[in-house]
């Protein structure tokens, strides 16, 4: 077996021109190098598709486009064994394919391709060595016979990486512990090629559990669930104080690569008619968020400020502007706009977010109980941050208006729990403009919200949900106030 290193850009636009002259064609110089590049200038590669080029006749462009296809296989766009150049015997795929079957039998026994079509959703450009590792933690655990238990999971990993480095499968540099795997994309198209559809989802997703693993010390761990939750001022200012697993970049790179081969575990898919429940339709995968929250960890605010702004977009127009990752979203950019000092726009989009929420108690959408308690205290959590940056700003009124709508929220969740009479705080926390309180039975009130706030929630029943606990009085909030920062 002899590794032939990749060409370099000059290499691969030269031998490109020279095949194609020997078949007398003549194709633009930017398409040459656009089909090097895509191809990444490997030598095989671009022998079987210069071939394959002057064999059909197609032109550089075209021949392009169909590799940029996602629906077309690879295989079918290389010349059949008859027509190989360079005494080659076998088609790309099919070639990779069996120096995998034979790394695939070496020791140890049937994890060379098992670790492969994990990393072929993944960056071609680096792949962290944690997550390989805990690639090969999984693998065990899917085994009959498992190792034995004195034998570490990075010394499998180890040796596995070494033996497809051997095979020309893939780059291996065990000194790079934050890139230290390296696949040639179209060897990972190859390899995911190989994999029937089905098992290529659940693939894609163990990759993702894999990743977001391995990068567990972000402080998405804080955002998880009550994503605008605020610290103690004796604590790190913004749940920031521990070191990432590995930069931000590399995170990013390697789930952007799963956003491209899985569009819809990464991003979500809606339901047309519950487009703005609350959870309808599967979220935005949790590293998804990460991405943005290692970006401000290390320092870049501004970075994880453009990331969550162009994602907002596409998200609600993929999910619904009602939806729960939409919610998480804004919830970032608020934070992020109020520490990066622009709390003007900070505190109106807090009072937006709040607006929107209240809008959802409207009678129209009838709400659970349970479900009613949860909102209000997500109201709550987004009041207090609110007030904190309100006093910030110097604007104590608007503080005091703040801690008397947070006890109009308790009052009111204490009514909805049954524990006081008829909610009249129903009306005093939705907003002012053309709410009613009526009676809709006896012993049962609603409060008609405005037009307005009603029209821009309508469009699904959220979810029914789990009952959630009481919140803090106001009184409590307003102590923490004192206490406590962002």
């Amino acid at each position: 077996m002899v590794t032939v290193p990749s060409f370099s850009s000059a290499e691969a636009f030269g031998y490109l021109t020279a095949v194609l002259a020997a078949f007398g064609r003549v194709e633009p110089p930017e398409q040459l190098e656009a089909l090097a590049d895509e191809l990444g200038h490997l030598p095989l590669a671009l022998a079987q598709a210069a071939a394959y080029l002057g064999s059909t006749g197609l032109s550089c462009a075209d021949y392009l486009r169909m590799l940029c296809d996602d629906g077309r296989r690879l295989a079918n766009l290389v010349p059949d064994p008859g027509g190989l150049p360079d005494e080659q015997s076998l088609p790309l795929p099919y070639a990779w394919d069996l120096a995998l079957e034979r790394a695939d039998a070496l020791a140890p026994v049937g994890t060379a391709r098992m670790l492969l079509e994990l990393a072929a959703p993944l960056a071609s450009d680096g792949i962290p060595a944690a997550v390989l590792i805990a690639a090969v933690r999984y693998l065990d655990r899917q085994r009959t016979d498992r190792p034995a238990a004195d034998a570490e999971p990075d010394e499998r990993a180890d040796e596995t990486l070494a033996l497809l480095h051997r095979w020309s499968l893939l780059d291996y540099d065990p000194t790079d512990q934050d890139r230290s795997v390296r696949v040639h994309p179209v060897v990972q198209r190859a390899v995911r090629e190989g994999v029937p559809a089905s098992r290529a989802a659940e693939l894609a997703d163990v990759a993702a559990s894999l990743l977001f693993v391995a990068s567990r010390a972000s402080a998405d761990e804080a955002n998880s669930m009550t994503f605008f939750l605020v610290p103690p001022r004796d604590r790190a200012p913004h749940l920031r104080s521990r070191a990432l697993d590995f930069p931000p970049d590399v995170l990013r790179s390697n789930v952007e690569a799963l956003t491209r081969n899985a569009p819809a575990m990464m991003l979500g898919a809606g339901e047309p008619e519950l487009r703005y429940g609350w959870s309808t339709g599967q979220e935005l995968h949790d590293l998804v968020l990460r991405v943005g929250d290692t970006l401000a960890d290390d320092g870049r605010p501004q970075a994880a400020l453009d990331y969550f702004v162009a994602l907002l977009p596409t998200t609600a127009d993929r999910l619904g502007a009602r939806h729960e990752s939409v919610t998480k979203l804004r919830g970032r950019i608020a934070r992020l706009r109020a520490e990066s000092g622009d709390l003007t726009a900070a505190i109106t989009e807090y009072r937006r977010m709040i607006g929107d929420q209240l809008a959802l108690l409207a009678p129209e959408y009838e709400l659970y109980p349970s479900q009613r308690t949860r909102l209000i205290e997500e109201v709550a959590e987004l009041r207090y941050r609110l007030a904190y940056w309100l006093e910030q700003t110097g604007d104590l009124r608007g503080v005091a208006r703040v801690y008397r709508d947070l006890l109009a929220d308790d009052g009111y969740i204490a009514a909805v729990d049954g524990r006081t009479g008829p909610p009249d705080s129903l009306c005093a926390a939705m907003p002012p403009s053309g709410r009613e309180r009526r009676e809709t039975r006896p012993g049962q009130w609603s409060c008609t919200a405005s037009s307005s706030a009603s029209s821009s929630a309508r469009a699904g029943r959220r979810t029914p949900a789990p009952s959630t606990p009481v919140s803090a009085s106001a009184t409590g909030w307003a102590s923490r106030a004192t206490h406590e920062g962002p």
